[in-house]
């Protein structure tokens, strides 16, 4: 992904939508190639893990954005409820505490004991198919537009 390759190790999907071409004759002519619209969250912060890690962090939204009193939404997995408390991976505690998003939010937890995997993330090898449910559809296989395995490192070392 291009936001990688210039050092947003971890971009975030906030909204996605399918574009409708809305012209018989263009459409023949592209047969079945999908369009997407697609906002993402850019954060080019520095020790990003390429995994989605458990580090025992949590935050709650204290309801101050002001387009967003009730609920915060950063990412298309990622709503937060005033004061309730959330846990987190390092990655999106990470992107709360190091971003104009800090003032908004409380943050529990040092960091310092990883538990290993962050089951309440999505993982970033279905990034991509959940970005778009490309599989479903184009027919293609996912594997074509995924970085190689070996590039995808879970450790604390950033990836891209």
């Amino acid at each position: 992904m291009l936001a990688r390759k210039h050092g947003f190790n971890d971009p975030r999907l906030v909204r996605s939508s399918r574009i409708k071409i809305g012209c018989r004759e263009i459409e023949k002519k592209v047969g079945n190639i999908a369009f997407f619209s697609a906002t993402y969250r850019l954060f080019k912060i520095p020790g990003l893990d390429c995994a989605f890690e458990d580090y025992g962090q949590a935050v709650v939204y204290k309801g101050s954005v002001k387009t967003s009193p009730e609920v915060f939404i950063l990412d298309e997995h990622h709503k937060f409820e005033k004061k309730r408390v959330v846990p987190v991976c390092r990655n999106t505690f990470k992107m709360l505490h190091d971003s104009r998003f800090k003032g908004h939010f409380d943050f529990l937890g040092s960091g310092e004991i990883h538990y290993g995997s962050f089951s309440g993330c999505y993982t970033a090898a279905a990034t991509p198919s959940s970005t778009f449910s490309m599989p479903a559809l184009i027919g293609s296989s996912i594997s074509r537009i995924l970085p190689p395995k070996e590039t995808m490192q879970r450790s604390n070392d950033t990836c891209c």
